[in-house]
């Protein structure tokens, strides 16, 4: 990738530019959903084999507190969950579901009450899924991204970044983040290329992307399927995170439909 095409903020690299999938192009199938045509050869992504009887999407919280603007005054923090990430996680599977994807949602709030070690507790509860239920395969871990607006002026400066408009709405912006340190990396890339590459189809503007961490695995080692999604920030009010959980349901939707064996 060009120098041009990325943004080095702090210790993370944001690629922009995806050449790999340059000529993808959505259509839609003889029921009416969004699908994709022309896709080039997925690099380093199998065909998904599950049995779609059977749950084979798995979403979960790590941090599943995480909340928004209306929130700023608790560190951006609800235990509500009409207001935080579960909330975010439940729009997300319903709209999965509605395109006959089979999901087990694990509503556990997994930094409750402590946020020390709520990566140790999450992959506890995923590991545990995967084996109750050996066909859980996409691993899908929700968060929100989140800016620090400590001087004055600081939040008018940031709150630009959070934020598009889709047709006539203003919605969150998402990004999808990866961990290096798993043995899997190319794979979770792969994977994390290919979701931002529908998202690119679908709604252009939307997906910030793809967030390469210095270090970290994120849980990301139980599957080649595994995403860290971070939908909106804590400075979105919470009304354009909620446009945009239907949005990347749409994007899963379709990306997980095409790589379907």
């Amino acid at each position: 990738i060009d120098e041009e095409d990325m943004e080095i903020i702090d210790d993370f690299i944001i690629i922009d530019a995806l050449e790999d999938y340059e000529n993808l192009i959505m259509v839609k199938d003889s029921e009416g959903r969004q699908t994709v045509e022309n896709i080039p050869e997925l690099l380093n992504i199998k065909k998904l084999k599950v049995d779609k009887e059977k749950p084979y999407l798995y979403i979960y919280h790590t941090h599943g507190t995480e909340a928004f603007h209306e929130d700023s005054g608790s560190n951006w923090r609800s235990k509500d969950d009409s207001r935080n990430m579960v909330s975010v996680g439940s729009i997300i599977a319903k709209v999965l579901e509605a395109g006959g994807h089979k999901v087990d949602h694990n509503k556990t709030q997994h930094d409750n009450p402590s946020y020390n070690q709520s990566y140790t507790r999450s992959i506890n509860s995923v590991e545990k899924a995967m084996a109750a239920e050996k066909n859980l395969k996409v691993i899908l871990d929700l968060h929100r991204d989140g800016r620090d607006p400590k001087k004055p002026g600081d939040y008018e400066k940031m709150r630009p970044q959070t934020w598009t408009t889709i047709g006539d709405k203003k919605v969150a912006k998402f990004s999808l983040v990866v961990g290096p340190m798993n043995p899997n990396y190319d794979e979770v890339l792969s994977f994390a290329k290919y979701i931002k590459a529908v998202a690119d189809q679908l709604y252009p503007g939307l997906c910030s992307g793809i967030i390469v961490k210095k270090y970290g695995k994120f849980n990301q080692y139980v599957s080649d399927y595994a995403a860290l999604v971070e939908v909106g920030y804590n400075l979105n009010p919470y009304e354009e995170v909620v446009e945009t959980a239907k949005m990347v349901g749409e994007i899963l939707d379709v990306a997980i439909r095409g790589i379907e064996e």
